[in-house]
């Protein structure tokens, strides 16, 4: 990710390079996803950790997973319904 805005940060003649951005965010989906499943299991199996942080972790990476998927349906799927031009 951090390679993605470094790249990004260097100018628009760095944007060919950088098509592997929507990978990335797809990515970040699924590490959010594996982060509320592992904590959803720690809270639901009683782990000796803290219930409240648990709940709190759930609460946050919602949030995250929420903002990720509408950029990525604004970005992406956007994208492939086609424009309508009114003259």
């Amino acid at each position: 990710m951090y390679s993605y805005y470094f790249l990004s940060a260097l100018g628009p003649h760095m944007q060919k390079y950088l098509w592997w951005k929507k990978y990335l965010t797809r990515m970040q989906i699924i590490q959010f996803l594996s982060i509320m499943a592992y904590n959803a299991g720690l809270y639901t199996f009683n782990c000796n950790f803290p219930r409240l942080f648990m709940l709190y972790v759930i609460a946050d990476v919602t949030l995250f997973l929420y903002l990720f998927l509408m950029f990525y349906k604004r970005t992406y799927e956007q994208k492939l319904k086609p424009k309508v031009h009114i003259n």
